[in-house]
């Protein structure tokens, strides 16, 4: 009785988020990226962080470095002040990357995550951020690459910007009435 039950609970949940999604598709909410293009210019080292040396790798945890972004798209311009940590085999070099950067210009910020790879071809790391100030509401995916080894050479990225629902969207308050403060509905009524 208990696999019918799990069964049947799946088939809801898929109906349900079926249509969801076929209701958005209707109302024409499907989001709208916006491309750009451009190059990450390095600037300088604010604090190398910490390195350690541990089975052939080099773990290096907290580095702060600046740089700059200049795109086709000016909410995407401007200067970053990155947060980087590695794990990287001493003797090749390869190994990931991963951390967080601002993005700072006259419009705002975007606060992003990202990660990446270093290879004996070069370096790629992806990277998604969430817009403040005159860019609340969106959001944007960067994905920088760059050939060789040389951290001075600069990155080429592409990315898009995509417009968020509105996070009032998904509240959910209480009910007027008797109801146990732990039920909700949504705020559309």
């Amino acid at each position: 009785m208990k696999a019918l039950d799990a069964v049947l609970l799946g088939i809801g949940i898929l109906i349900a988020l079926t249509a969801q999604t076929s209701t958005a598709a209707r109302k024409g909410k499907k989001p709208k990226n916006v491309f750009f293009s451009g190059i990450e210019t390095p600037g300088e080292m604010i604090d190398p962080g910490s390195t350690e040396n541990d089975q052939g790798k080099a773990i290096i945890r907290g580095m702060i470095q600046r740089a700059r972004d200049i795109t086709s798209d000016d909410r995407v311009n401007g200067e970053l002040t990155i947060e980087a940590n590695a794990c990287l085999d001493l003797r090749t070099h390869e190994g990931t990357l991963w951390g967080t950067f601002i993005l700072e210009n006259p419009g705002g910020k975007w606060l992003a995550g990202w990660i990446g790879q270093v290879t004996a071809r070069g370096t790629t790391i992806y990277a998604m951020g969430y817009g403040v100030g005159a860019y609340k509401d969106f959001m944007a995916n960067w994905t920088y690459t760059r050939i060789g080894s040389d951290p001075q050479i600069h990155f080429n990225l592409q990315g898009f910007i995509v417009r968020t629902i509105p996070t009032e969207a998904g509240l959910m308050k209480p009910r007027p009435g008797n109801l146990d403060q732990n039920e909700c509905a949504p705020i559309n009524d």
